[in-house]
């Protein structure tokens, strides 16, 4: 678990770094270490998974995972897109 709480760390700590400047190698670096992280972080997920759940319900619990996960896109979208805009006064 706490392998689990050092790659979040990382991951926001790589978010972090995106967000600093309007650089292009800044922005990089930062989408490789999220991109790192999040694999990395994603990979002891599913090693947790299919060592402490019996195998028979390894699918539904990825599954009900990836119901979860992508049901908060329509959220995210929503609340960026008013924010993404270009504000109409100079």
């Amino acid at each position: 678990m706490r392998t689990v709480l050092w790659f979040t760390l990382a991951l926001a700590a790589f978010c972090l770094v995106t967000g600093l400047r309007a650089d292009l190698v800044t922005i990089g670096a930062g989408a490789f270490g999220m991109s790192l992280w999040l694999t990395l972080l994603n990979g002891v997920y599913a090693t947790i998974v299919q060592v402490k759940v019996p195998q028979r319900f390894h699918e539904r619990v990825f599954a009900l995972n990836t119901l979860i996960a992508w049901s908060t896109l329509p959220l995210g979208f929503g609340l960026v897109a008013p924010y993404g805009r270009p504000s109409s006064t100079p």
